[in-house]
C-alpha cells in the first residue's frame, strides 16, 4: 500500500454498454469497473467502485435512451463523498438518426456540471470511447464520428470543463482510419472482449493514480 491507502476512495463509473460490460464474460469480474477495482485495490484503499453503465445510453438529452432519463443516472447523482467520477459516453450519440454535434457538446458539459454540483471535491474523468471496427456497426453508427471526430470533441470538452481525459481510443487500436487491435473486441466490433476491458481498466487505473498523487 502507498501513502494514499489511508483515504477511502469511492469511485463511480458512468456510461453506456461499454461501462456496463457488454461483451465481457462475467460482468462482476471482467467488466472494466470490476477490473479497475481489482487493480486499484493493490495501490489505494477502495471503499467501492460502482458500475452505473446503461446499455445504449447517450449524453444527448433528446434521444430514445438518454442517460439523463435513466434510474442509473438518478442513483449515481445521489452518491455523496465521491473521490472520482468516470464518464464514458459518445458511441450511441453517433447513431446516424441521433447525432447532433452541438447538442452532444452542450448536454455532455451539463452532465459533467450536474455531477460536480453534487460532488464538488471529486475528480472528474471523461473518456474518449474505443474505436469501432467492422461493417455491422457501421450500418447503425457513424464510424466517422466515433473514429475521427469524438477524440478531439471530447478532448475539447475536457479542457473546457476542467475534466481529466482518459483515452480508450488509442490503446484499443484507434488510429484514424487504420485500426490495429480487432483482437480486443467481440464480433460486433463495438464492444471490447475481456482482453479489451482489461486494457481499459489498466488505462483508467494509471490516470486515477496519477491524479491523486
Amino acid at each position: 500500500k502507498n501513502v494514499y491507502s489511508s483515504y477511502q476512495h469511492s469511485i463511480i463509473c458512468v456510461g453506456d454498454s461499454i461501462t456496463h460490460g457488454s461483451g465481457c464474460s462475467n460482468m462482476s469480474w471482467t467488466s472494466y469497473p470490476a477490473r479497475l477495482q481489482q487493480i486499484l485495490s493493490h495501490s489505494i484503499n477502495i471503499s467501492d467502485i460502482q458500475n452505473y453503465g446503461v446499455k445504449g445510453a447517450t449524453a444527448q438529452r433528446k434521444s430514445h435512451n438518454s442517460y439523463w432519463n435513466t434510474g442509473m443516472y438518478r442513483d449515481a447523482l445521489n452518491r455523496q463523498n465521491l473521490s472520482s467520477i468516470i464518464i464514458q459516453l459518445g458511441s450511441n450519440d453517433a447513431i446516424y438518426k441521433i447525432w447532433n454535434i452541438s447538442a452532444f457538446i452542450s448536454d455532455y458539459k451539463d452532465l459533467i456540471k450536474s455531477f460536480r454540483e453534487r460532488n464538488p471535491l471529486a475528480q472528474v474523468f471523461i473518456c474518449i470511447p474505443p474505436p469501432i471496427y467492422g461493417q455491422y456497426a457501421a450500418t447503425k453508427i457513424n464510424t466517422t464520428v466515433v473514429n475521427l471526430m469524438l477524440p478531439s470533441i471530447i478532448s475539447d470538452i475536457g479542457k473546457e470543463t476542467g475534466s481529466h481525459i482518459i483515452d480508450f481510443y488509442t490503446p484499443l487500436g484507434g488510429n484514424g482510419t487504420r485500426l490495429t487491435r480487432p483482437d480486443y473486441f467481440v464480433r460486433d466490433g463495438v464492444h471490447p472482449n475481456d482482453k479489451g476491458y482489461l486494457e481499459i481498466a489498466n488505462v483508467v487505473a494509471v490516470e486515477v493514480l496519477r491524479c491523486i498523487s
